[in-house]
């Protein structure tokens, strides 16, 4: 998912892309203070 002007494709997209999720099970909430964070490293 890419933030910049001009890009309409993301915006379009994620409606269905939440609800895709939701019906797979994944559950959406929102991040706060207390949210873990979560890292990752590239490994290439």
């Amino acid at each position: 998912m890419h933030d910049f002007a001009g890009n309409h494709k993301t915006i379009d997209a994620l409606d269905r892309i939440i609800a895709f999720g939701k019906e797979n099970g994944y559950v959406f909430r929102k991040i706060t203070e207390e949210t873990e964070m979560v890292t990752h490293d590239v490994n290439n």
